[in-house]
């Protein structure tokens, strides 16, 4: 079962702790494949970011720490997420066209416009090593191109 909404707007949060104790919204949820949770997560995590790879990768690392994705499952997290995103702007519109002065049905459509835009100058090779980078199946992409000069004992 994927939650399939987890996002800022439904997390309940600890005021002394800082940390999300609960979520509310529960009309997303269906069975799914694992890596969608995190794709969602992130397609939300990414929104006003400039690097949205670094805050991708960031929710992608976090979740195969506690439970593991396969290759497979991170090949598919770029597209995913992508994909939520173009759900979440189809919706909007939808929406909107529906009660046009309810600001909540568009709070996510501009910056969801903007991450698309940005993921869409993002090569699909790139963001599959990257993000297989981020959950420690290889060495970083800059790492590799570094020449590491000898260490001295």
């Amino acid at each position: 079962m994927i939650y399939g909404d987890a996002n800022d707007h439904n997390a309940l949060v600890d005021p002394k702790t800082k940390r999300v104790v609960s979520v509310i919204d529960f009309g997303d949820m269906h069975e799914g494949f694992t890596v969608g949770e995190p794709a969602i997560a992130a397609a939300y995590a990414i929104l006003g970011k400039d690097d949205p790879l670094a805050a991708a990768g960031s929710v992608l690392a976090g979740y195969h720490e506690i439970l593991p994705l396969m290759e497979e499952e991170i090949a598919a997290f770029f597209a995913l997420m992508a994909a939520r995103l173009a759900v979440s702007v189809v919706n909007s519109a939808h929406r909107k066209s529906l009660v046009p002065d309810d600001p909540y049905v568009t709070a996510s459509e501009a910056p969801a416009w903007e991450a698309l835009e940005r993921l869409a100058a993002i090569d699909s090779h790139t963001a599959k090593e990257y993000f297989r980078a981020a959950a420690g199946k290889v060495a970083p992409i800059a790492a590799r191109n570094l020449r590491m000069a000898p260490v001295q004992v």
